[in-house]
C-alpha cells in the first residue's frame, strides 16, 4: 500500500464511523417527527377490572338501612322484593295496603324475601327499580322502592363498586295502639226542644310512633237510637241525628259523616246495627298531629233521670252509639260508648 493510501485510510475510518452514527440519529429522529413513520401497534383496551361501562344484566349490589322514626337502626325485619307491583286476578295493582298485600308474599309475583338481622342489609340484583314491602314486628308495613344502579354514573369497575355499594335508608314506623275512653255528651237537664250535644277525645301517639287510620265503625249502643216503636216519627231514644267528625292528623279540613238522620233518609246503622266510615282511610296521627274524634248527637227530648225504654227521650247515662277505630294493620280498638 502506498503512503497516501495509508493516510487516506487512516483519516477515512473516523469519518465513516461519524457518518454512520449521524445516520442513526437522523433515522431515529425521523420516526419521532413523522418523516419516516412506523406502523402503530394496536392499543390494548382496559380490562374488565379497570372500566366496566353499564352493568346491564349483571348482579349489582345495594345496601338497605332500616331506621325507625327516631333514626335508630331496625335490625329485625323481612323485606319483600317485587320486580313489579303485584296484581290481583282482575289485574288491579295491590300496593300500599298491608291488609291486602300479605297474600302475595311467597307467591310467584314476589322476586325475593330478605331477612334483616343487622343495621345494613345487602341485596344484589340486575339494574332496575324494585318495589319493597318491609315487615317488622309492632310496626306498620312500609312500602317503597329501591333502584339498583346500571353503572352509567360510575367510572369504576363493577367489582370495585360492589365492594362499597350505594346505600338507601327506609324509615319504618312503630305502631301506636290507642285506648279510647267513654265519650260523655253531658246531658244535665230536662228538655223538649231540639238540641245538639257533642263529646270528643284525642288520639295522640307517643313520640316516634304513628297511628294510621283505616276506618271507623259506629255501632248501635245499649239503647238503639234507630227504633221507632210506635211509628210516629219520633224515635225511642229521642234522637234525630248522629254524626262523627275527624279532625287533625294532617288534614286541612276535617272529615265528617252522618250515620243517622231519618228525616233526611239517612240510616247507615241499618239492620246490622253498625256503620263503617272509610273516608278516614289514610289519615296518619302523630305526636305533632294528633287525631280528634268528635261525636255529635241531636236530640228532641232529654232527661236527667228516669230512663224508660221507648220513652222517646235521651236520658243521662244512656248509650245510643259506640265508636271503634281500626288501623292499617286491621287491628281495632275496643268499642267505646257515647253516653247521654
Amino acid at each position: 500500500m502506498k503512503g497516501w493510501q495509508k493516510v487516506a485510510l487512516a483519516l477515512g475510518i473516523p469519518f465513516i464511523a461519524a457518518g454512520l452514527f449521524g445516520g442513526a440519529i437522523y433515522f431515529n429522529q425521523g420516526s419521532v417527527e413523522g418523516d419516516n413513520p412506523q406502523p402503530q401497534q394496536p392499543e390494548t383496551g382496559p380490562s374488565e377490572d379497570e372500566v366496566d361501562g353499564p352493568w346491564e344484566s349483571r348482579a349489582v349490589k345495594k345496601n338497605i338501612n332500616l331506621e325507625d322514626k327516631s333514626s335508630q337502626d331496625v335490625t329485625s325485619a323481612t323485606i319483600h322484593v317485587f320486580s313489579e307491583k303485584p296484581t290481583d286476578n282482575d289485574g288491579n295493582v295491590v300496593w300500599d295496603n298491608e291488609r291486602a298485600i300479605e297474600p302475595y308474599f311467597g307467591t310467584s309475583q314476589e322476586k325475593d324475601q330478605v331477612s334483616v338481622s343487622s343495621a345494613t342489609t345487602t341485596v344484589q340484583y340486575e339494574p332496575g327499580t324494585y318495589y319493597i314491602a318491609v315487615e317488622s314486628s309492632d310496626r306498620y308495613t312500609t312500602f317503597g322502592s329501591v333502584t339498583i344502579p346500571d353503572g352509567s354514573s360510575y367510572d369504576v369497575a363493577l367489582s370495585e363498586y360492589n365492594q362499597a355499594p350505594e346505600q338507601t335508608t327506609v324509615t319504618v314506623a312503630d305502631r301506636y295502639a290507642p285506648t279510647l275512653e267513654q265519650m260523655d255528651l253531658g246531658i244535665n237537664s230536662n228538655t223538649s226542644s231540639i238540641e245538639e250535644h257533642t263529646a270528643d277525645q284525642t288520639v295522640k301517639p307517643t313520640d316516634s310512633t304513628e297511628y294510621r287510620v283505616w276506618k271507623a265503625v259506629v255501632h248501635t249502643g245499649s239503647e238503639d237510637p234507630t227504633t221507632d216503636s210506635d211509628s210516629d216519627g219520633n224515635y225511642d231514644e229521642g234522637i234525630r241525628k248522629v254524626a262523627v267528625e275527624f279532625s287533625g292528623a294532617g288534614q286541612s279540613t276535617s272529615t265528617s259523616e252522618t250515620v243517622f238522620n231519618p228525616n233526611n233518609g239517612v240510616d247507615k246503622l241499618g239492620s246490622n246495627d253498625k256503620a263503617e266510615i272509610t273516608a278516614v282511610d289514610d289519615l296518619v296521627a302523630t305526636s305533632d298531629q294528633p287525631l280528634t274524634v268528635e261525636a255529635t248527637v241531636v236530640t228532641f227530648s232529654t232527661s236527667t233521670s228516669g230512663a224508660t225504654d221507648g220513652d222517646e227521650t235521651l236520658t243521662d247515662g244512656e248509650n245510643p252509639v259506640d265508636i271503634q277505630l281500626f288501623d292499617d294493620s286491621g287491628a281495632g280498638t275496643s268499642a267505646v260508648g257515647v253516653v247521654g
